[in-house]
């Protein structure tokens, strides 16, 4: 081989691979021509005239260099997969039901005070009030020389039977003639029965209402009246 055309050939391919190097340092900017456009390493229908015509010179090898889309990477095809099954989107569901909580006890409803009742006094029972009986009306007569009651079931004698806490009026009277002398009554203090002097024809009237029980004496205190003065004596019994 000519030593002439062989650095002629090499001088060729160190050319193409620099222009390569170019193109690729400047991003390719020419790749994104179209189709038609031919890359500066392919040679012309002229070159390749010359080429044939030309024996000595040989024909520069062609280095194709696939388009790129400038801006990024050549994205890989990405083969067709089965399509995405459309996820239903949650249905919302309540959520969880609020237990409520504990409720608070309602306040203590204020328990009203009863006031105390007001002892109520009771009236005593009135007291029996003895029935009073109807007052009994005795008389006692005085004559020479003795003592003579008279009443309810009585009729003469100097003696008497009388009940407690009844009312008697007693009527004292002088049944002698009139030139007889005159007769005196002692009285009985327990028996609230005072001392009276009867002359004759005459009464005197007391009314008094025994208190005490017992047997109580009485005389005549008028020692004139003759010689049977001693006889005139005589009791009153006071019973319940």
């Amino acid at each position: 081989m000519i030593p002439g055309v062989q650095n002629t050939r090499a001088g060729a391919r160190v050319r193409s691979l620099l222009a390569a190097a170019l193109a690729v340092a400047a991003g390719l900017s020419s790749a994104c021509d179209s189709d038609s456009r031919r890359l500066p390493t392919e040679a012309s229908p002229a070159s390749a005239a010359t080429a044939a015509s030309d024996p000595a010179v040989e024909r520069m090898p062609i280095i194709r260099i696939p388009r790129r889309r400038t801006g990024g990477p050549t994205p890989t095809p990405t083969l067709p997969g089965p399509r995405p099954t459309a996820t239903p989107a949650p249905t919302s569901t309540l959520g969880p039901t609020a237990t409520p909580g504990p409720t608070s006890p309602p306040p203590p409803t204020p328990t009203p005070t009863v006031p105390a009742p007001t002892p109520t006094r009771t009236a005593p029972a009135p007291t029996a009030t003895p029935t009073v009986s109807a007052t009994i009306a005795i008389r006692l007569r005085g004559i020479n020389w003795q003592w003579d009651f008279f009443g309810p079931g009585k009729s003469g004698g100097p003696n008497i039977t009388l009940k407690r806490g009844q009312p008697y009026r007693i009527e004292f009277f002088n049944d002698g003639p009139e030139d007889s002398s005159f007769h005196t009554f002692s009285g009985i203090a327990a028996l609230a029965l005072s001392a009276v002097s009867v002359a004759p024809g005459e009464s005197v009237m007391m009314s008094f209402t025994p208190a005490q029980t017992g047997t109580f004496p009485y005389a005549c205190t008028n020692s004139s009246c003759g010689v049977g003065h001693d006889n005139m004596e005589g009791t009153v019994t006071v019973v319940p």
